[in-house]
């Protein structure tokens, strides 16, 4: 859960205070999924191997959705609300979703070796 909230206080920075560029374009939306995974993690008990692929889904249907303007079609005015949907498509979004869960899914199998290394080598 530490690192969901170290996560989620990196995205809400980036947000709020960076303006363009790398960061705000393409490794917010990475840590974005991070952030997901790492929330999902902490809280449910959910299967890594799937994890995932779902938290990509997930924010695949997002990205979708603001292809068809949902966000207006659904006349939703939450000014949070809205920034957390999003209101235009890209393409490299899906790609920054896509390396995010890879990392994140990467992190878990990683941890879980050095578990059992750890355990076999007190």
């Amino acid at each position: 859960m530490a690192i969901a909230g170290v996560i989620l206080v990196t995205e809400i920075y980036i947000a709020v205070c960076v303006k363009g560029g790398f960061v705000r374009h393409y490794a917010g939306d990475v840590l974005a999924v991070i952030l997901l995974y790492a929330l999902a993690r902490a809280i449910f008990s959910v299967t890594p191997s799937n994890l995932a692929l779902k938290i990509f889904a997930f924010a695949a249907a997002l990205e979708i959705a603001q292809y068809f303007g949902v966000v207006q079609i659904l006349g939703i005015e939450n000014k949070i609300l809205k920034i957390m949907i999003g209101g235009t498509f890209d393409l490299t979004d899906l790609l920054c979703y896509a390396a995010g869960c890879i990392l994140a899914s990467a992190y878990e199998k990683f941890e879980k070796k050095e578990k059992r290394w750890i355990k076999k080598n007190p």
